[in-house]
């Protein structure tokens, strides 16, 4: 199992808009998406070809939070290519939210799910 933090307001996941043919995503959005990936390349995570399993622990700074299958969806988009080659290799997802005021962010653990396939 490896694990990796993400520190700072957790965005969940949002749907993106179209202009003509383009999918735009919103820049906060983006740059959460962003910054995921790049804590989990920082610790060394690197792609999985089986089963997946992840746990996602979300500490939010206040009580205004959004629903936690929108912040597991923003996570698991974001390892898309760092973690797994697609998010349909997930066999095993938890989702944990709290709230933190003192250090808002995320806890990602991510493993091989042995036995599964």
């Amino acid at each position: 199992m490896k694990s990796f933090e993400v520190h700072g307001r957790p965005i969940p996941w949002q749907r993106t808009r179209s202009a003509g043919k383009r999918r735009i995503l919103a820049p906060k959005y983006r740059a959460w998406r962003e910054q995921i990936a790049w804590a989990a390349r920082a610790a060394h995570i690197t792609e999985i070809d089986g089963p997946v399993g992840m746990r996602v622990a979300v500490r939010c700074a206040d009580n205004r939070v959004g629903d936690v299958d929108n912040y597991a969806k923003a996570v698991m988009d974001a390892l898309e290519g760092v973690a797994y080659a697609d998010d349909k290799q997930i066999v095993e997802l938890r989702v944990e939210r709290a709230v933190n005021a003192k250090d808002p962010g995320l806890t990602v653990e991510i493993w091989e799910e042995v036995g599964h396939g």
